[in-house]
């Protein structure tokens, strides 16, 4: 977040007692302060019709001119997978939670992996790698904390378990858990 740099120590202020303020609703940012700093700014009329794409990680803000009927679809590309499981981690360090569970996400993804370009089921499960990996550090924490083990589950059989039925692509070799 490169306004961060950017902010005066007004905002700094604020950013310590709230670090997830950048997040809210109600925060923003002069754009002349941003462009004085070197960050690009960029503006924009939305008009009935038309598409605005904000890609991860950027920052911005609008108004409406007059009535509105505001929309928004959220979507995502294969390339992207990897930037909504930074958003995760980034959202659990301000112990903020997600707008959708993007675990979910990719479960569902890779449920339907028979469908899909092998592009997007790799990713999806080189993502789902990820999301196991964390988890087994999530229950390391718990081991260590004195949490006992009754019974390991293998997490692939745990979500067939629950309905979610992984069809791999040709060409595609799972990697054991």
């Amino acid at each position: 977040m490169i306004y961060l740099l950017v902010a005066n120590d007004d905002i700094n202020t604020f950013l310590i007692g709230q670090p997830d303020l950048l997040h809210q609703l109600v925060t923003i940012l002069n754009p002349n302060t941003l462009a004085d700093a070197g960050v690009p700014i960029y503006r924009t009329d939305h008009l009935a019709g038309e598409f605005v794409i904000t890609f991860p990680r950027s920052y911005h803000a609008g108004f409406n001119q007059g009535y509105n009927f505001a929309e928004a679809v959220n979507f995502t590309s294969s390339d992207w997978l990897e930037k909504g499981r930074e958003c995760v981690e980034h959202y659990s360090h301000l112990h903020r939670f997600c707008v959708f569970s993007h675990d979910e996400l990719v479960c569902k993804i890779a449920s339907a992996a028979n469908e899909l370009s092998l592009d997007i089921a790799s990713a999806a499960y080189f993502d789902m790698l990820k999301m196991v990996d964390g988890e087994k550090e999530l229950r390391k924490d718990l081991l260590e904390w004195g949490v006992k083990v009754n019974s390991y589950i293998d997490v692939f059989s745990f979500l067939e378990f629950l309905n979610f039925k992984f069809n791999y692509p040709k060409g595609f070799r799972k990697r054991s858990v």
